[in-house]
């Protein structure tokens, strides 16, 4: 009823805003205004940043061959009220440490070897996450696959919000073991590991009607080479392969080596290590799209070098850094596991609607949480580019300041209601109670909405935020009117009719994202917009089923008064 009420406010407002020259289709909900709220929190934590100093106390010591960094507890990060320098300078003193160059006595030195069993297998947030890892997909890209892999019969219901299977899966995956892995590509995979009871029943559920609330895993139909499906459908259908036999693959086992030092009998110093003795379950995962460069350093067992008691010569550096900005968010951040929507109470200062928030996960479930993304999206309060970057628009920061006083954009109110459940549940309360805050909270609504207007402030605040906006999502230049150009992404079509456009509504100035069957990278799209040829582009197709590689370049057709993209070079043969 209270969401009712509002829309009836923003349809309202609508109308107001219109009057104004403020177009948009305004709406809410009590997930996506929160939602909304907590983004434009995030954003304004990274516009109102200021750098802080961190001041750290470090040790080089020198064991074996290799210099170890040792690591000490005194470490001090700024603030506007702290002077962290002077503290910092006062915990070393009280540490005694007057000079760089100090004995350390060893106080611990062991080496473990430890086992890790894999984590429970995928919801729907952590399919997303993974295959954003993998291959750097959007959410979108990943629900659309995701749904048609489920569809077809390849991958098990898509909406859920549990990582457990039932042991009649776990038996499926374990009898097709070695064809589902044929099935992407690897042979003579051996045969399965069976974990021990006690250690698989983590990964099941009993719950044989769990329907929807079960894990995402591949189904007893196997996507054969022969099967007619898309790369990506393959891409996730492996992804989600991988992921699922980790169950059946023995554990990740490494080895832990500590060193601990003592100094000036007060200060400790700490380094540990880890050496990798089999990869176990790990290396079934595909790696990650952004690989390191770096070669992993094995680990030295101190054990063969040092024993208690030993004095070891220790070199000790002050270590001054900044603290850094929050980066902007991806909508990964927002409806995974540990993301901002299940991760909401943080922003609640009410110890107990904070703890109440906590124990019912935040915001809607993983299962919905995506949907919220998707309808702040559709609704065109947020963009989202194609590295999966969040961007609130003028609209989204124009609904969040005229709800800046409601409980609907606050996480609070979610706390409040899950708490009136309890309540009712153990007759602490009745129904109509809660039904008599609900109209009361709709009363307030109209008040705070009547409160919050103010023709001229919206028009500053749209116009400033627009302006911003559009600097900020700039690919170049119209080459038509001179304002910038923005990549609009198409949510009717799922994606069909992405574009580069004009930020500037009346201009009819656009190139489309989707052009020959390949895409213009927003990288060809500043060098069209700066009169240069795009890099060469692959594989274009022609009607005719074609191919060939190509270098386009800005066209202008005087006669229809509109700009195109033309072949500059187009390789012989």
């Amino acid at each position: 009823m209270a969401f009712y009420f509002s829309n009836l406010i923003l349809q309202t407002a609508t109308y107001k805003l219109k009057g104004i020259g403020i177009n948009g289709n305004y709406a809410v909900g009590r997930s996506i205004s929160t939602t909304l709220n907590l983004i434009c929190q995030w954003y304004k934590e990274i516009e109102n940043f200021k750098s802080q100093p961190i001041y750290e106390l470090k040790g080089k010591a020198k064991i074996g061959d290799e210099e170890i960094l040792l690591k000490s507890p005194i470490r001090v990060v700024g603030s506007n009220d702290r002077n962290a320098k002077i503290e910092y300078i006062n915990r070393v003193k009280k540490a005694g440490i007057n000079n760089n160059y100090v004995k350390g006595i060893v106080k611990a030195v062991d080496s473990q070897r430890k086992y890790k069993m894999p984590p429970v297998l995928m919801t729907k947030g952590d399919l997303y996450k993974e295959m954003s890892r993998v291959a750097g997909w959007t959410q979108s890209r990943s629900k659309k696959i995701m749904q048609l892999n489920y569809q077809q019969g390849y991958q098990t219901y898509p909406r859920t919000d549990s990582g457990k299977i039932t042991k009649y899966m776990y038996d499926y995956l374990a009898k097709n073991f070695k064809e589902y892995l044929n099935a992407i590509g690897i042979k003579n995979p051996g045969n399965p590991f069976i974990f021990p009871e006690e250690k698989l029943k983590h990964y099941l559920t009993t719950e044989e009607s769990a329907g929807a609330h079960l894990a995402i895993i591949p189904t007893e139909k196997i996507m054969t080479a022969d099967s007619d499906v898309s790369e990506d459908q393959r891409l996730m259908y492996e992804v989600v392969v991988r992921k699922s036999l980790t169950l059946l693959v023995i554990p990740y086992t490494y080895v832990s080596n500590r060193l601990g030092v003592l100094v000036n009998g007060k200060l400790p110093l700490m380094t540990q290590n880890t050496v990798m003795i089999n990869s176990g379950w790990k290396g079934l995962l595909l790696p990650g799209k952004k690989k390191s460069n770096t070669v992993e350093k094995k680990g030295i067992d101190f054990r063969n070098i040092l024993k208690i008691n030993d004095v070891i010569d220790v070199v000790l550096t002050n270590v001054v850094d900044t603290t850094c900005p929050p980066k902007p968010l991806k909508s990964i951040q927002i409806y995974d596991k540990g993301g901002l929507m299940e991760n909401a109470y943080k922003y609640v200062e009410n110890e107990e609607y904070a703890k109440v928030l906590k124990q019912v996960k935040g915001l809607g479930t993983s299962a919905t949480r995506d949907h919220a993304m998707a309808s702040l999206e559709s609704k065109k309060y947020v963009s989202v580019n194609n590295r999966d970057i969040i961007t609130v628009t003028p609209n989204g920061w124009l609904i969040n300041w005229l709800l800046k006083n409601s409980q609907i954009s606050d996480p609070i109110l979610t706390a409040k209601w899950e708490e009136a459940y309890m309540r009712i549940a153990s007759g602490e309360i009745s129904s109509q109670e809660l039904i008599n805050t609900t109209a009361q909270l709709v009363y307030d609504e109209f008040d705070s909405a009547n409160k919050n207007w103010n023709a001229q402030k919206l028009r500053e605040i749209y116009n400033e935020k627009a302006e911003s906006f559009n600097k900020e999502q700039s690919i170049g230049m119209c080459p038509k009117c001179g304002k910038p150009v923005i990549f609009v992404k198409d949510q009717k079509n799922a994606g069909k009719y992405d574009a580069y456009r004009c930020s500037n509504k009346t201009c009819d100035f656009v190139i489309y994202y989707n052009f020959r069957g390949k895409s213009i990278s927003a990288t060809n799209m500043s060098r069209i917009l700066d009169g240069k040829a795009t890099n060469e582009i692959k594989q274009l197709v022609t009607r005719n089923g074609t191919h060939y590689d190509a270098k386009f370049k800005l066209a202008y057709d005087k006669n229809h008064d509109r700009y195109y993209l033309e072949i500059c070079k187009k390789p012989k043969g």
